[in-house]
């Protein structure tokens, strides 16, 4: 374990951390431990730097141009011949 340039490598509650690169297994190729703490703060550190902010939401879809019904369309609303004005909401995208 090397020192970094801001200090010694700590946990998030401040206690000292002598090797982050290996976990506490049981036995040499047994899984790994629960107890070892490390193990289950390193990933859950990366899950709160998630930030929801930064996130570009999903446009709607929509018809750039009028479009006709026919006979075999499903769409609610939708009658055959009627046309469908531009820009008018298809589905919404979440």
């Amino acid at each position: 374990m090397t020192v970094q340039e801001t200090g010694p490598l700590t946990t998030g509650s401040g206690a000292l951390i002598a090797d982050d690169q290996n976990s506490e297994q049981a036995g040499l190729d047994g899984p790994a431990l629960v107890q070892d703490q490390l193990l289950l703060e390193k990933p859950a550190h990366f899950r709160l730097e998630f930030n929801r902010e930064r996130i570009v939401p999903a446009h709607d879809t929509g018809t750039r141009a009028a479009t006709a019904s026919t006979a075999g369309d499903r769409l609610r609303g939708a009658r055959a011949g009627r046309p469908t004005p531009p820009f008018s909401h298809v589905c919404r995208s979440t």
